[in-house]
């Protein structure tokens, strides 16, 4: 009875550092899977912020374009009518206006009211709304 005993308390005694080793691995194996799955999605939202990133860049490059044409356009008319303006100077003095340069000069007044409402790369919303009315 007593070498029952004394095995059973030597396989208790060899089994207990077993089952806590076994336990403490387990828990490793848990968190390392754990880690995984969260460096994995990690991962995807980094990606993701990557490609949003990059969109705003190519919206900020199609910006940047509109906005020099649209300069290079405003240049061209400036030009255009201060030609227009310094060929008629002596005119103007007596209140004399040209029927092409008032054509200019209405042709400029709804180009900027066209671009007002329209903005640099489309219409604006509000302002496509209040046309269809």
């Amino acid at each position: 009875m007593r070498w029952l005993a004394a095995v059973l308390l030597a396989a208790l005694a060899g089994a207990a550092p077993g089952y806590w080793r076994g336990r403490a691995d387990g828990r490793l194996a848990e968190r390392a899977r754990h880690d995984a799955q969260l460096v994995q999605q990690l991962s995807a939202v980094l990606e993701q912020h990557g490609s949003l990133v990059q969109q705003s860049q190519e919206a900020s490059q199609r910006l940047r374009r509109a906005a020099a044409a649209r300069a290079r356009a405003d240049d061209e008319t400036t030009r255009e009518l201060a030609d227009a303006l310094a060929k008629t100077a002596d005119l103007r003095a007596a209140c004399v206006l040209d029927a092409g340069v008032l054509r200019q000069v209405d042709a400029a007044r709804a180009a900027a009211a066209a671009a007002a409402a329209g903005g640099f790369a489309g219409a604006v919303p509000a302002a496509a709304a209040q046309r269809g009315r």
